[in-house]
């Protein structure tokens, strides 16, 4: 019975390393293959895949979870959310705002934003924002600009988008 017990053992020792080497390969496998091929989108960004062998971008018409073939697609996301973008001047006693905008992306100029900007500026949403500043405050406010709307605009005059001056409540 000891014997038995001893060859059992010995057993399971002589293949342990096998069986780490299999769990190692799979837990590698598993990890390439989540990081390589499902995506995320979460609820405030518009999602879009471009197709590496035709270069076809596609807006994905919801948010969630995809399974994409990584080689051939990439999934980039672009936040919705609007952002308030300013124009300020240091005084070095403090920063004084002189021109504000609400602003956010549109989708309905997505490909223009890609054509002009390549298609990975909006996944980080420090230089979409320097992105929507340039468009924004240019002498036209954006008009021509599709992939940006301007939700609205504060300056220290109190001056609407028109150029007409308000008047003070």
């Amino acid at each position: 019975m000891k014997e038995m017990i001893k060859k059992a053992c010995n057993s399971i020792i002589e293949h342990i390393g096998d069986i780490i080497v299999i769990a190692i390969i799979m837990i590698l496998i598993g990890g390439f293959y989540s990081l390589f091929c499902i995506h995320s989108v979460g609820k405030h960004e518009i999602g879009f895949t471009y197709n590496r062998f035709n270069g076809e971008i596609k807006i994905l018409n919801r948010q969630g979870w995809f399974w994409f073939w990584s080689p051939k697609y990439v999934v980039h996301t672009i936040d919705q959310r609007p952002y308030q973008i300013k124009i300020t001047a240091t005084l070095g006693i403090g920063d004084r705002v002189l021109n504000a905008k609400l602003v956010k992306f549109n989708p309905k100029g997505l490909d223009q934003f890609v054509a002009w900007h390549g298609r990975d500026a909006g996944d980080n949403v420090r230089p979409l924002q320097e992105i929507f500043k340039c468009y924004a405050f240019a002498p036209d406010g954006g008009a021509s600009c599709p992939f940006i709307e301007v939700i609205s605009e504060t300056s220290p005059t109190g001056a609407d988008p028109n150029g007409t001056k308000k008047e003070a409540k």
